[in-house]
């Protein structure tokens, strides 16, 4: 069984990542008066953030890279390429495309969770169980 700090990780990364995109959501990319303001000829610098947010779910980035960087994780076993792809995931399902961000974050999350078990070989447990 994964140990809890694992999982617990893993949950608080995706609930502050959430937070964070959800902020973006409401506070830069729904507002009609923000998106009016952004598209003046005289916007602020921070429109450009806006913008690159807005592409990104319009292109499936968020979606795309999470699935990418899971199945990178899941074939090479380095588990550091799940945490973008956790994170993209994440962002990805927010930003209003869940497909197949929810895939990319599911895959990433069971990834990192799991990484608490001792590696598996020749269908045994490396700590000599038989």
């Amino acid at each position: 069984m994964p140990a809890l700090g694992s999982i617990a990780r893993v949950l608080l990364v995706a609930v502050l990542v959430y937070a964070l995109a959800m902020v973006a959501r409401t506070q830069l990319i729904e507002p009609d008066a923000v998106g009016r303001l952004c598209t003046a000829a005289s916007a602020p610098s921070w429109c450009a953030l806006r913008q690159a947010l807005v592409m990104g779910f319009v292109h499936n980035v968020y979606g795309w890279l999470s699935v990418g960087a899971a199945l990178l994780a899941a074939v090479t076993g380095w588990r550091g390429l799940a945490w973008p792809g956790l994170v993209a995931g994440v962002v990805g399902g927010v930003l209003y495309r869940f497909d197949p961000a929810g895939a990319g974050v599911l895959l990433a999350a069971l990834l990192l969770a799991r990484g608490a078990h001792p590696r598996v070989q020749n269908g045994q447990r490396e700590s000599g169980a038989r």
